[in-house]
């Protein structure tokens, strides 16, 4: 693996991906399904060996990014359905978590990280 890029977050994901499709494939024998995990499997492996480090670290830099957004929308939902004081929003150009009272109406909301104002109903 010498001057090889290697394996890191998104290249596991993809390879975990893969199992899933090759189980899914395996009891609903979906050629698809093969397809799909042969496909990735492939991919992965590219990734793995590939010189192009710049690109390789984009690509799995974008990832990261995209996983971290999921979570903080999931911790917005999550604490939404469990406080009842307040409602969590995400900020739509930083993605920072707000937080406001309930029940206050149509609100401007200025994000404290990057002083971005956007318009929410409480």
């Amino acid at each position: 693996m010498y001057n090889k890029y290697g394996a890191d977050q998104f290249g596991l994901t993809i390879f975990v991906i893969a199992l899933v499709c090759s189980l899914i494939a395996t009891f609903t024998r979906n050629i698809l399904f093969y397809i799909l995990q042969l496909a990735l499997v492939i991919y992965g492996f590219f990734r793995m060996f590939s010189k192009n480090y710049v690109k390789r670290r984009i690509e799995n830099d974008q990832y990261l990014a995209f996983v971290k957004v999921c979570q903080r929308t999931y911790k917005v939902c999550i604490n939404n359905v469990k406080d009842r004081n307040y409602k969590y929003f995400l900020c739509p150009h930083c993605h920072q978590m707000v937080r406001i009272p309930r029940g206050r109406g149509k609100v401007t909301i200025t994000c404290p990280n990057c002083h971005r104002e956007f318009d929410k109903k409480s």
